[in-house]
């Protein structure tokens, strides 16, 4: 039985991601963090449902950069908030639902791999490992005194007058030292935690005295094997690394959901678009691709040609991505609205879809 509490009123809805535990008889709670204190709700179905707020009035495609910022900023408070209640995995930012009805059939229709998404982080712990240069100012300067960047210091020494390109050469060498020694210092340090943690994700470090910004999905039990492996390193990097382990403040999305809709209509006009009869298998499909891209190759016809073959990938990728899901041929009589769905796993390599037709 789908639960929907206090929804009856919303319209589109803007999901912030998929949360797992006991129904709330009411709204989920009212987030002050958002513009306006915007109402977070629950769409249940049993024990798995989304967390929605009613959708923007404008089209999330038209916002302004710093509009999207913003959004993302609110996107994951929310999803703080909602971690501290409920196992959450978050919806990819900007995804908006048409109605309840429509979120509830997602739910449904997923059940058993949401709830398998959901017991995968159960009882596991986000934690961000954050490794600097201690001093690296001290590093620089003993880069400098290494044989290599010696030798060409005395060399520019015995010179009458040291060029600007000297200089850079110079700079050069301490910077491809530099790199070498993070690199070093990275791989050790991530192969002595590869066997504590789950999964993990490799953040972009933010400034030069930066060296490792790692987040770990770990079970609960290993946290302590994990900080005593922290005070290891840190033992043997006392002089030169800084190390610092916190749990994260923000989901780091191990697991994504991503939800894409395909209405009739763009079946519709992706079969005319590449000249099909109203039934056609994935072969027949892709036959009239090749036919039309033969006729439109942007070698034999002028730039315009460019938008059409454009158009005929984009709709035989349409058509093809339907047949895959359906596992069936293409057929008008059959066809109807549907969802892709896609779980995007940390390491960005682990994709698995699913449906709802």
């Amino acid at each position: 039985m789908v639960k929907n509490h206090n929804t009856d009123h919303l319209k589109e809805l803007y999901i912030y991601g998929l949360i797992g535990g006991t129904p709330f008889k009411d709204e989920l709670e009212k987030i002050s963090v958002i513009q306006e204190n915007t109402p977070i709700y629950g769409v249940w179905h049993k024990n798995i449902g989304f967390a929605v707020s009613a959708a923007p009035d404008y089209p999330l495609k038209d916002l302004s950069k710093e509009s999207i910022i913003q959004l993302f900023v609110d996107h994951q408070q929310v999803l703080e908030c909602l971690r501290q209640k409920f196992s959450l995995i978050p919806v990819k930012l900007g995804t908006v639902l048409e109605s309840v009805t429509e979120a509830a059939a997602v739910l449904a229709n997923n059940e058993e791999k949401f709830n398998d998404l959901l017991n995968y982080l159960k009882d596991k712990v986000e934690l961000n490992l954050s490794v600097s240069w201690n001093d690296l100012n001290e590093v620089v300067a003993k880069i400098g005194e290494e044989d290599e960047v010696k030798k060409l210091k005395q060399s520019l020494l015995a010179q009458e007058q040291v060029s600007q390109e000297d200089l850079i050469k110079i700079g050069k060498i301490i910077s491809f030292q530099m790199q070498q020694k993070k690199q070093a210092a990275r791989e050790y340090i991530i192969s002595e935690l590869r066997n504590l943690w789950e999964d993990y994700f490799i953040n972009e470090v933010v400034d030069e005295n930066s060296i490792l910004n790692l987040t770990l999905l770990a079970i609960t039990g290993k946290v302590d094997d994990v900080n005593k492996k922290i005070e290891y390193l840190n033992q043997i990097y006392r002089d030169s690394l800084d190390f610092s382990l916190t749990k994260s403040l923000l989901p780091q999305g191990f697991s994504t959901v991503s939800i894409k809709k395909i209405t009739m209509d763009q079946l519709l006009l992706a079969k005319d678009i590449l000249k099909l009869p109203d039934t056609a298998s994935l072969q027949d499909i892709n036959a009239a691709r090749r036919a039309l891209l033969h006729c439109y190759h942007p070698d034999k016809n002028d730039h315009a040609a460019v938008n059409k073959v454009q158009e005929i990938n984009a709709a035989y990728k349409l058509l093809e991505e339907y047949c895959q899901e359906n596992s069936s041929d293409f057929n008008v009589d059959l066809i109807t609205d549907y969802y892709i769905m896609k779980v995007i796993k940390a390491d960005k390599s682990n994709v698995n879809s699913m449906n709802m037709e």
